[in-house]
């Protein structure tokens, strides 16, 4: 089976100790990919790694995943930045953008 754009797609959330994962889950109940997040600190998260399975890639699912966390992270009030390179390209886009999300880069 291979994804498409017309497809449903969920994003749910799951906490760990040190931070958490998005899985993004097709109307038929497949996991399509993920993002994985730490906790820098109190006002901080690093989006780590992003990783949409190759028979879903090409419907913006990666994109999807960055901008909920990105989301979570403003309703949350933290700062988002990425390690993951991925992200960081999203985050750059977003970067001039009128928004109330902090971004900035890892060096």
């Amino acid at each position: 089976m291979r994804g498409c754009a017309f497809m449903e797609y969920e994003i749910v959330f799951k906490k760990t100790d040190k931070g958490g994962v998005l899985d993004i889950i097709t109307d038929d109940g497949i996991r399509a990919g993920y993002l994985s997040y730490s906790i820098v600190d109190s006002s901080t998260i690093d989006l780590e790694h992003t990783k949409v399975f190759p028979e879903f890639e090409g419907n913006g699912l990666g994109r999807r995943l960055v901008t909920a966390a990105m989301e979570y992270a403003e309703r949350n009030g933290l700062e988002t930045i990425a390690s993951c390179s991925y992200a960081k390209h999203v985050l750059d886009e977003k970067k001039g953008i009128d928004t109330p999300i902090i971004c900035k880069r890892l060096n």
